[in-house]
């Protein structure tokens, strides 16, 4: 792989994950209770799912949700229900009020790393049509007379990398933004704009629908 494709497929992750999703307002709400370096942990489950679906996308799972209808909708309305399960949690719990990183918020309920890890990790899988976008993504960056699991494992990590500071980046506007609103409006306004985003998400990607169905 050239240093041109590399850079031109870092520029093309960096686009697709810097546009707010369900991972970013995860990331924002997480921080606003637990603070930002705690978040790591959420960071590292949306990791972790990402691994698990290049993962599944070279198995060729991504391949069989391309051509299953069904198998496509199952997971797809699963993941919107999680989604949305979510969201509603998130509008309905008590509002945080952030301290210095890394203390706990005063009202907020601080969860433990293991929580945060999970909830990450399946909000990371509640989307399939992240294994089409690996599948499709990654073959166009890939030169067929190279040596396809070095391709695979630099790409991987380039995801991985700019994925993982993107986030870290959004856990901080989070905490900031929530110690802001909570001087200067409603504190559980940032709950309202976080939770609703995830419910939007979810209901988004139930009406989501393949390229050609």
């Amino acid at each position: 792989m050239s240093w041109q494709t590399w850079i031109a497929y870092a520029t093309v992750v960096f686009a697709v994950i810097i546009t707010p999703g369900p991972a970013a307002a995860l990331c924002m709400t997480h921080a606003s209770v637990n603070g930002s370096l705690r978040t790591l942990f959420t960071i590292g489950g949306l990791l972790l799912s990402s691994l698990a679906l290049i993962g599944a996308s070279a198995a060729g799972l991504g391949a069989a949700l391309a051509t299953s209808g069904t198998l496509f909708t199952m997971i797809k309305l699963a993941g919107a229900a999680y989604l949305v399960y979510l969201g509603i949690r998130i509008w309905r719990s008590p509002p945080a009020r952030p301290r210095q990183d890394p203390a706990p918020a005063a009202n907020g309920v601080r969860q433990s790393p293991v929580q945060l890890l999970r909830t990450g990790f399946l909000v990371g899988l509640s989307n399939p049509k992240d294994l089409l976008f690996f599948g499709a993504l990654f073959p166009q960056f890939m030169n067929p007379d190279g040596d396809a699991w070095h391709q695979l494992v630099v790409l991987t990590v380039t995801w991985l990398v700019v994925a993982g500071s993107l986030m870290f980046s959004y856990a901080l506007a989070g905490f900031q933004l929530a110690a802001a609103l909570g001087r200067l409006g409603p504190r559980n306004l940032f709950n309202r704009v976080t939770g609703g985003a995830l419910i939007a998400a979810g209901a988004f990607l139930a009406m989501f629908r393949r390229s050609g169905s």
